[in-house]
This record gives structure tokens, sequence and C-alpha cells, in this order.
């Protein structure tokens, strides 16, 4: 079984010291560790989250990871950075990791097996499950479940995203052959599994549950209002403009979506938990 894969995260100043070091905590409680670690560091971070990457630093080099620094001298956003990141890891399997969400000590083992299978060597990224907390993982506030099969990824995902971005593992050569991640503020992701999706390529998921990812008071609240909004137009007359999508999924989603991105936060948040 191949077991080398390269870890990817981005970090930018606006996130939490300790949240990230209890990422990097589960990071190294991984049954099996990555063998080199690419951090792209998304603009200045400040002091409190650079002695942390630098504790990362000191324990990766105490169990032979080798570490890799991206620095972006502005904050470029999320998928400028993983798009750099990417291109700086040397393994083919690649394992997607947040700066605030923890993994299941058994996360990257479970999803090596599966990329192992000789069943599943189309596969091109695997996701999972997860579950969401605020203040504890032991007082979870919601799931986020996703399908398994590839089938039905295939029938959703032009209608909505079918992975947890967090939890993904994929093949750095497919990632490549369809040119990466792109700058899409807010889709970087849903906009990568489209593209893979429309040029033959198959994602799924897991039913496992490997990832406990971190939510708070604004996460719905960024989901929402005019400049989510904007985001969300430009990204669906991108996929319809290369013909990835249709006509009637591009009004369908306008008209479906764009009405989601102004609903109050309360009924946002209260959506989300009953779709998911």
């Amino acid at each position: 079984m191949v077991e080398d894969y390269s870890g990817l995260m981005s970090i930018y100043s606006k996130e939490s010291p300790d949240l990230l070091r209890n990422a990097f905590d589960s990071i190294l409680a991984q049954t099996i560790l990555p063998k080199e670690f690419v951090c792209v560091l998304d603009g200045p971070i400040g002091l409190k989250l650079t002695e942390v990457v630098k504790w990362f630093k000191s324990e990766c080099s105490n169990r032979n990871i080798k570490i890799v620094f991206v620095k972006n001298p502005v904050n470029c956003g999320l998928g400028i950075s993983l798009a750099e990141g990417l291109r700086a890891c040397s393994y083919e399997y690649i394992g997607r990791f947040d700066s605030d969400d923890l993994n299941n000590p058994e996360r990257m083992e479970v999803m090596l097996n599966y990329m192992n299978e000789d069943k599943n060597q189309d596969i091109a990224v695997v996701g999972s499950q997860i579950a969401e907390f605020s203040d504890s993982p032991q007082r979870l506030i919601g799931r986020r479940k996703v399908p398994i099969s590839f089938n039905e990824v295939a029938q959703k995902v032009f209608l909505r995203n079918p992975l947890n971005h967090m939890t993904v593992v994929f093949r750095k050569s497919i990632i490549l052959a369809v040119d990466g991640y792109k700058d899409m503020p807010g889709f970087e992701d849903y906009y990568l599994w489209m593209r893979l999706i429309d040029n033959g390529y198959k994602i799924t998921n897991v039913p496992d549950t490997l990832v406990y990812a971190h939510v708070d008071g604004n996460t719905y609240a960024r989901r929402g209002g005019i400049g989510y909004l904007r985001k969300e137009l430009k990204f669906q007359y991108s996929v319809y403009s290369q013909n990835i999508i249709g006509t009637p999924t591009f009004v369908r989603n306008i008209f479906v979506r764009g009405i989601v991105r102004l609903l109050p936060q309360k009924w946002l948040a209260g959506l989300y938990k009953l779709l998911h």
C-alpha cells in the first residue's frame, strides 16, 4: 500500500492560534503521518500564529516530516494559496487540512486504504462525513452528510457541493490535469469538483466521520448576504459559460441559491442544518 503523502494547509492572519495548535495536534496524532507538510502562509500572520507554526515545524522535525513553507507577500485568498501549495507538494497523494478543524487519528489511514484498493484506482478525490462543534468536539452541534457513491455525487454535484473540503484526499496528477485550484472566492473547492466531473473523473466519499469541523457564530453569516450572492453569481456564470452546467440548471441555481444567500442568518443556519 502506498502510504506516502503530502499534507496541505493554508493559514492567514485571522486564524485562531489555539484552534491552529489543536489542528496541528490532530495531524501529528495520525496513525499514518505525512512524509511532508506544505504550509501556505497567506500574507503576514502575526507573532502568535508564527509561534504556533514554529512549534509545529519543530514537532515535524522530531518525526522526520519534511515541512515546506510557501509564503505569499500579501493575502491572496484560498484558491491562489492552495494552487501554489499544490505545486509545492512532492507526493501523488495529498491530504487537505484546515487550520481550525480536528482530524480523527485514523483519517488518513482510512482514506489511503480506500484510494489504494484495486477497485478505486480511478477515483480522483475522496472525502468523508463531518461533525460540527463550536466549543468542544464532545458537544456536537451538527453534521454534514455527503453522498457516498460516485453516481450519487455525479447527480448532485451541479446542484450542491458534494464534498466536505476539509476532509479530502486527492491524486495530485489528476488535480493538475484540470488545472488545479482557481481564484473563485467562496467556491474554490466546488469549482474544482465540477471541473473534475465535467472532465470524466470520479469523486466520492467514505461513510465515516473523520473530521470534526469548527463552526462559530459567523460561519453561516459568511455564507449569506449581498457579498456572498455576488460570489455565487460569479461562480454560477463561470460554470455556465464553460458549458459545465446547462441553461435549466443555471436558472435553477441562480433562483434557488440566490434566494438562500439573502435569507436572514438564523434562517440560513436552520436551513443548512435541515439539509445536512
